[in-house]
C-alpha cells in the first residue's frame, strides 16, 4: 500500500532532517580525535562545505542515478534548510549535546544518548511516530555509522597518538588495514558516508508511514 499522501512531506522531512544529523555525528566524532590530533581540523572543510549549501547538496545526491530518490525531498527544502534554519537544527543538536555531556561520564553514554535523543526529537519535530523496530533500526545504524567514522578518523592518525585519544566510539575497536587511509577529506567522501544507505532508510520510513 503506498504511502498517504499527508504523510509523504512528514517522512522526507523527517529523512532529511536526519541526513543533517549524520553530517553532524560526523563532525562530533572528529572533534574527539582533533582535540588529540590538530592536522585532523581540516578535514572539518568537507562537512561544513555540505552545510553551507544543505539543500543544493540534497538536490544533488538525489538526482536520478545517485542513492536516494527526489521524492522524498521535502516540498520546503530551500526555505527549511536556508542559513536561518540551518543555524536553528545545528543548535537544537547542541543543546542535546552540551545537557548528555554534563550528566554523562564516558563518551560512549554521550554519544549513545546523543543519538536517541536527536532521533526522537527529529521524529517529534516532522510529526513522524517512530515504531519500535524503526528505532531499532534508525539507532543501529547510526552505531554502524559511528563505527565507521571511528575507523576512519583512527586510520588518518599516526599509531602513538591513537592512546590518548578519547573519541565517543560505541563499542570497543579494533584498527584494521583496509580502514587506514590518507589524504584530504572531500565532497564525494561526505556524500557516500551521508547517503551509503539511503534506498533502505525510504524504504522503512515508507513502511512505516502506512
Amino acid at each position: 500500500m503506498d504511502m498517504d499522501q499527508a504523510e509523504k512531506p512528514k517522512a522526507a522531512a523527517f529523512l532529511t532532517d536526519y541526513i543533517l544529523f549524520r553530517i553532524y555525528v560526523a563532525k562530533y566524532v572528529l572533534a574527539g580525535y582533533a582535540e588529540t590530533y590538530a592536522p585532523l581540523l581540516d578535514l572539518f572543510c568537507g562537512f561544513e562545505k555540505v552545510e553551507k549549501k544543505f539543500s543544493l547538496f540534497m538536490e544533488r545526491e538525489t538526482a536520478p542515478g545517485h542513492g536516494a530518490e527526489r521524492k522524498f525531498l521535502p516540498p520546503d527544502l530551500q526555505r527549511r534548510y536556508d542559513e536561518r534554519g540551518m543555524r536553528k537544527t545545528i543548535e537544537l543538536f547542541d543543546s542535546i549535546s552540551r545537557r548528555y555531556e554534563e550528566r554523562e561520564d564516558t563518551p560512549e553514554r554521550v554519544m549513545k544518548c546523543i543519538v536517541d535523543e536527536c532521533l526522537s526529537t527529529i521524529a517529534i519535530r516532522n510529526e513522524i511516530s517512530l515504531s519500535a523496530p524503526s528505532f531499532w533500526f534508525f539507532t543501529r545504524e547510526m552505531n554502524g555509522y559511528i563505527r565507521y567514522l571511528n575507523r576512519f578518523y583512527s586510520g588518518l592518525i599516526p599509531p602513538a597518538i591513537h592512546e590518548r585519544i578519547k573519541a565517543p566510539m560505541m563499542e570497543e575497536e579494533t584498527r584494521s588495514d583496509a580502514d587506514e587511509e590518507s589524504g584530504g577529506f572531500n565532497y564525494e567522501r561526505a556524500a557516500y558516508i551521508i547517503f551509503a544507505i539511503a534506498g533502505v532508510i525510504c524504504a522503512l520510513i515508507a513502511a512505516g508511514s502506512r
